[in-house]
């Protein structure tokens, strides 16, 4: 055995069975060999494997990054660099800290601590804000690694980037907060025409949870109240993938039936295949209402005017008419020789156009103050007698004219005929009810009464004149209405007296109505409390 170089030579065709601390030395060596070459394999699996996770975490899609048992950053790979827009140098140590937003600071630090303290993994979610300006959310994962005593050595983490996700749930928040807010009634079914989601004001509206509508079908709001032509319409307009609007009529929970605008849209999936149906819907009853109210206002206004336009044509004929007798009359009176016959009889026929004159602007006065609040009620001691005679008096002679005859009736008033009433309305009332009946009645007869019943006094004038259509009944009481519109009507008068009467009929507490056909005769009613003085 030669020694050279401290390397141990055994000679050629020696025996090597010499011992070295008890063993062969041939053992020793070979052993030596061996464990070489697992060293060497282990070294160079190694290396491959650090090659191979540098390799990992240099082209990984997450950021990856490694700091020591205090956090400083000692390793951050290219992901991580261009999530937060900072170099490699630039993340090393707390320099990282600089591109966390500095709102989730003091956050992100009392989570990490709190990890420390208890030696477990971190988790933050977090915002990076970059130097162009340009904020990046990321979820921080990070996992402590330990030595063989059980202490913390260092740590290995990842951040991904969620920003398109937080957008994403963003939207879909908002979204979701536009559909629950929403003041329209929102469905969603599924493609079968099933329910599976109403917002709230659906469940306002329609006084149905979703438990209480969930996998059935919209069409139990409104069962037989589309028709069928129209509902199959809608189905084959929605299954073309096209949106349906319209009016239906819908009912709630309560029974209670109302209308409403509905629009329903098919939602398709990124393949255009067709997952959901969304179905919006407003009520739309007020709205009906309101728009019904302003047609039949304008309708009211509009026929307002034209009437109003026929009366003051009618009005100019009335007030024409006496004046020029008046103006005529007068002249003759002025000529010389006159005999006195004529004197009396031009000075009857000024005094007859006078009074038309008269009743005609009061008649005018009456209904405006009316129609402007200023007429007062003020009850006095009324005879009921005496009224039905006066009324007697004022009309006979005109009765007379027409071969009328005129009478009237008092029943169940036991001779007390005093009550407690606005004297001069009643009188009015019954004036201009009289005037009508005899100026429409010819060769008849007008009659006027009253009968007390249940606590209450109904007064009646009825003839046998020309009558009136029934279609006129609720008519002829509104101003301006008149059986002829012509300015050659037969029968003159401006329109206004049974609408003055039915005024102060309610003004006094109670109701007016009549019964009349064409051509026989008209009776007119209206009550009136009966109160003793």
């Amino acid at each position: 055995m030669n020694k050279k170089e401290s390397t141990l030579y055994i000679g050629k065709g020696s025996q090597a069975d010499k011992q070295y601390g008890g063993r062969p030395v041939n053992d020793i060596i070979e052993e030596l060999r061996t464990e070489n070459e697992v060293l060497k394999k282990r070294v160079e699996e190694c290396l491959e494997s650090e090659h191979k996770f540098y390799v990992l975490t240099e082209s990984a899609p997450v950021g990856i990054f490694s700091t020591d048992a205090e956090g400083n950053t000692t390793y951050v790979n290219p992901h991580w660099c261009n999530i937060s827009g900072m170099t490699y140098n630039e993340a090393l140590g707390d320099g990282w800290i600089r591109a966390v937003h500095p709102d989730d600071l003091e956050g992100l630090f009392a989570g990490w601590e709190n990890a420390v303290a208890e030696k477990r993994s971190s988790y933050a979610e977090y915002r990076f804000l970059r130097k162009d300006g340009t904020v990046v959310w990321v979820i921080g994962n990070s996992v402590p690694q330990f030595n063989g005593d059980g202490e913390i050595v260092n740590y290995i983490g990842t951040i991904t980037d969620i920003t398109e996700r937080k957008i994403a749930g963003e939207k879909i928040r908002t979204l979701s907060r536009v559909a629950e807010q929403n003041p329209a009634s929102i469905l969603i079914t599924d493609s079968y025409g099933s329910i599976s989601w109403v917002n709230s004001r659906f469940t306002e509206l329609m006084q149905y949870t979703l438990d209480d509508v969930r996998g059935r079908p919209p069409r139990i709001f409104n069962p037989g109240h589309i028709p069928q032509e129209e509902y199959e319409e809608m189905w084959r307009i929605l299954r073309s993938g096209r949106t349906w609007c319209g009016e239906t009529p819908n009912r709630k929970k309560d029974g209670r039936f109302f209308r409403e605008k509905v629009i329903i849209s098919p939602l398709l999936d990124e393949s255009g295949n067709l997952v959901n149906y969304i179905i919006i819907s407003e009520d739309i009853t007020e709205r009906k209402k309101m728009v019904q109210d302003l047609v039949a206002a304008k309708e009211k206004a509009e026929e307002s005017d034209r009437l109003k336009t026929s009366f003051l044509n009618n009005l100019s004929h009335e007030i024409r008419t006496p004046l020029n007798a008046i103006t005529g009359f007068s002249a003759l009176l002025s000529e010389p020789g006159l005999a006195a016959e004529r004197i009396e009889e031009f000075a009857g026929i000024i005094m007859e156009s006078s009074d038309q004159l008269l009743t005609i602007l009061n008649d005018i006065i009456s209904i405006s103050a009316i129609e402007t609040g200023q007429v007062e009620v003020v009850e006095v001691k009324t005879d009921v007698e005496e009224l039905f005679v006066s009324v007697y008096r004022q009309f006979a002679s005109k009765a007379g004219e027409s071969n009328n005859c005129l009478k009237y009736c008092i029943d169940g008033m036991e001779g007390d005929h005093e009550i407690l009433t606005d004297s001069n309305k009643l009188m009015q009332i019954l004036s201009n009810l009289v005037n009508n009946a005899v100026k429409f009645t010819g060769n008849g007869e007008v009659k006027y009464g009253c009968s007390l019943s249940d606590g209450s006094l109904c007064f009646y004038v009825s003839d046998t004149g020309i009558g009136i259509p029934a279609a006129m009944h609720q008519e002829v009481f509104k101003p301006f209405r008149q059986l002829e519109t012509a300015n050659n009507r037969k029968y003159g008068g401006p329109g206004l007296g049974l609408s003055i009467a039915g005024a102060y009929v309610k003004m006094l507490g109670g109701r007016i109505w009549l019964e009349s056909e064409p051509g026989a005769g008209s009776a007119f009613y209206f009550t009136l409390p009966f109160k003793r003085p």
